[in-house]
């Protein structure tokens, strides 16, 4: 037998925010043994640009606490930014128990990664400003990352970005995102695994040394072993997990790039992104975001600041991955890509971008364009 099931269409159902994890518990009259499919159904009334769904899987359990998933991973509807569109309705198999041991099955992984911060160009223009890219560390305006693997089971990377206004009462406007990148790089390469932990050994090295400013914040460490990945964002920086679907049905699907995972971003009201500072209105280690899962050998972890994620849309940064590494390009090159792909996007007046969906939302009036900015990109790809 089947039952319509409607979630989200009231205050207590809430809203479905991107990166979220929502829990309903549906009430069942009777026993109807084990469920063999799900279909899904996104509501049609509110039919913009930019308003589905993407939904990675939906979790049962049952009264006696047995779960079974039902991956999805695919848009219902009108993808952010527009550029893709998927069915409204998907049908959903359940997995077998043997498909959810191998995913959740502790597999060693390596990475390599690459990262590179170019400054807004108007700071190019007006103070002659540059990116300083190194390996393994960089900065570019008021952004900053690192990236490091200080031993054979540990892997790190990081970005920040600084609140650029404090420049105007004489504070260097960067200082507080270099050295936050600089104190967590040093905490991970002393041994610290856990992303809270390597941001509240960086927040406290800050307070410390007395850096003044403000800046977002977004860690994750990879402990290579397992392929376990711990994470912390603070923000409106970010990152995005990518997987392959080896067994798509669809044979020219099996080695595109679609979504795995992305963190949310937590603002206190658009552009206003929550902050680590040194002013009483700054943000606690505590509000950050974290998460836990492994990745795969295949997987590509993209990280970025509001300059990379705000020009955007997460389906571009698919279609960068899956006709780059289709043309052998390294690590580097898919960082330089990405980046160009932003700064281009950036500067267009007349593009739908992930910014111009955001504002025509929070302004009540039709905005097109990207976001000049700093930009920040870094890619590390699973092996």
């Amino acid at each position: 037998s089947t039952e319509r099931y409607t979630i989200g269409d009231d205050e207590e159902s809430g809203t479905f925010d991107r990166a979220s994890v929502r829990a309903f518990t549906i009430p069942v009259p009777k026993h109807i043994g084990q469920l063999r499919q799900i279909v899904v159904e996104k509501g049609r009334d509110h039919e913009r640009a930019g308003e589905g769904w993407y939904l990675q899987h939906i979790e049962v359990v049952d009264p006696r606490g047995e779960k079974t998933i039902f991956p999805c991973n695919a848009w219902l509807g009108e993808s952010d930014c527009g550029g893709f569109t998927g069915p409204y309705s998907r049908q959903l198999a359940p997995m077998t128990a043997a498909q959810v041991a191998a995913r959740d099955a502790p597999m060693p992984v390596s990475v390599r990664a690459s990262g590179m911060s170019i400054p807004h160009p108007e700071k190019v223009r007006k103070q002659g400003a540059k990116g300083h890219n190194t390996r393994g560390f960089g900065s570019g305006g008021e952004d900053a990352y690192f990236y490091c693997q200080p031993s054979e089971t540990t892997f790190a990377m990081g970005v920040a970005d600084g609140v650029y206004m404090w420049r105007s009462v004489g504070i260097d406007s960067g200082a507080m995102s270099r050295a936050l990148m600089q104190h967590a790089r040093a905490a991970v390469e002393g041994g610290q695994m856990g992303a809270r932990e390597v941001l509240g050994a960086a927040v406290g090295a800050i307070k410390e040394s007395g850096v003044l400013g403000s800046s977002t914040v977004c860690l994750l460490t990879v402990d290579t072993g397992t392929g376990l990945l711990r994470a912390a964002n603070l923000g409106d920086s970010g990152f995005l997990v990518y997987g392959r679907q080896p067994n798509h049905p669809a044979a020219t699907d099996r080695n595109k790039y679609t979504l795995k995972y992305r963190t949310s971003q937590l603002e206190h009201s658009f552009g206003c992104p929550y902050q680590i500072g040194h002013h009483a209105q700054g943000n606690k280690v505590e509000d950050a975001d974290v998460a836990q899962f492994h990745v795969r050998v295949g997987d590509i972890i993209v990280m970025g600041s509001d300059g990379l994620l705000d020009n955007v849309s997460d389906l571009d940064i698919a279609h960068e991955l899956t006709q780059g590494v289709a043309q052998g390009v390294s690590v580097p090159q898919l960082v330089q890509r990405l980046v160009r792909h932003a700064f281009e996007a950036s500067m267009d007046k007349h593009r739908m971008t992930p910014y111009s969906k955001g504002a025509t939302e929070a302004f009540d009036m039709v905005y097109s364009g990207g976001k000049p900015d700093d930009i920040t990109v870094l890619v590390a790809q699973v092996r």
